[in-house]
């Protein structure tokens, strides 16, 4: 039990646990488990049990912000249907999609994906849904620099408003510059991917994406990068709370 209080410390401590790590953890954590309950007074606690065989889901709410115009509708549409709509339409106050994951022969997740309105009339009416989020991807348009400027304002708000609405919890963040299709200039890419990593490193963003809702590049990579950093704090979380009242 020691060894897995120690080794949960080390990995709270580190920025971005690695996948064997997180795994290595949850079956020591899943071994001393099945030990105590054997060990103990031969009493069960059915709610907490499962069966290995069986498949667990995990219901996890993922906002999509940033400025208007930017394809956060779009990138949605990508990520859960893999097509692309040339037609504009403003989403008006939130939208949701739901996209399932089966994400190892373990785990299926149920991605309920906010598509929040970006224009600042709608700001009000829209923070209310960011209440029990587990994580967030910020959009912005890699061809405007006034949207890039904007994700430092994104962020501040998803920390604050996340923190009053979920017990001061702060959630991961991934960045998705889209319309990358557009770039023309390689000097131009070039310098947007420096300020993209000066703006990630700045604002604790997990990860920066140049994507392209319209082609899909990326697209796929940013979600994946998202959805493993929620369960790495999911697994450590259920592990923390575990040796607490051990």
């Amino acid at each position: 039990m020691e060894e897995v209080k120690q080794q949960l410390a080390e990995l709270e401590n580190s920025p971005a646990p690695t996948k064997a790590e997180i795994d290595e953890l949850l079956a020591q954590y899943s071994d001393y488990s099945d030990e105590s309950e054997s060990s103990g007074s031969g009493q069960s606690d059915n709610s907490s049990s499962s069966s290995s065989d069986d498949q667990e889901m995990v219901i996890m709410k993922v906002l999509i912000v940033g400025n208007a115009r930017c394809g956060k509708t779009s990138t949605i549409r990508r990520f859960t249907q893999d097509n692309f709509n040339e037609e504009y339409v403003s989403t008006i106050g939130a939208d949701f999609v739901e996209k399932v994951i089966e994400y190892d022969d373990q785990l299926t997740i149920s991605l309920q994906l906010w598509d929040i309105a970006g224009q600042d009339r709608f700001a009000k009416f829209t923070r209310g849904y960011f209440r029990e989020a587990k994580g967030a991807v910020i959009v912005c348009d890699i061809t405007r620099a006034n949207t890039i400027e904007a994700v430092e304002n994104w962020k501040n708000e998803i920390d604050m408003c996340c923190k009053d609405l979920n017990d001061g919890t702060e959630i991961p963040v991934v960045m998705v510059a889209n319309k990358s299709d557009l770039l023309v200039n390689p000097m131009d890419a070039l310098d947007l991917g420096v300020n993209m990593q000066k703006c990630v490193a700045k604002n604790n963003i997990v990860e920066w994406f140049r994507a392209s809702a319209k082609s899909g590049e990326k697209v796929p990579d940013a979600f994946q990068c998202l959805v493993d950093r929620m369960i790495e704090i999911l697994v450590l979380t259920s592990v923390s709370q575990f040796i607490e009242f051990a």
